[in-house]
């Protein structure tokens, strides 16, 4: 029955493969882990019911917002340092480091580092929003599986 939903069904699918090639759990133990998770879910849900509802600007930006602190003025861009002003051109700036690359890098070392390690998302097998799991598909074939963003899949 699973094999058959897996053909239509991501969560089926990444089950089938979690249970049949890595071994790293059975059907029961998903199963199990499956109405566990459900049953957090139903209770999430219900604390959240029972919150009390936000029904202005200022009470969201009241529950939401860090209280406000000074924060040290930060220094400017400097400018590259005259030896390697040839190299660069005059006046330009130093090439930073991107976020998005290192995002990229600690995922890999995680998915390196346990071969249990997959990585489920909106459009990552294409290296998703922003790239951050650009390159990842190539590396690590079958652990970088997309996740449609459906609600009602």
């Amino acid at each position: 029955v699973v094999n058959r939903m897996a053909e239509s069904d991501v969560v089926a699918s990444g089950i089938v493969q979690a249970a049949e090639q890595w071994n790293a759990l059975t059907y029961s133990e998903a199963r199990d882990r499956f109405e566990e998770i459900g049953e957090m879910v139903k209770d999430s849900f219900d604390v959240a019911a029972e919150e009390p509802k936000i029904t202005s600007r200022e009470d969201m930006l009241d529950r939401v917002s860090q209280p406000m602190v000074s924060v040290p003025q930060l220094p400017s861009v400097k400018l590259v340092s005259s030896d390697l002003q040839p190299k660069l051109g005059r006046g330009k700036r130093e090439k930073r480091e991107v976020m998005r690359k290192h995002m990229t890098r600690v995922i890999a070392e995680a998915m390196d580092k346990d071969p249990k390690v997959v990585y489920i998302g909106e459009d990552v097998e294409h290296g998703g929003y922003y790239l951050v799991t650009d390159g990842l598909v190539k590396q690590f074939p079958g652990r970088v599986i997309d996740f449609p963003p459906d609600e009602t899949t």
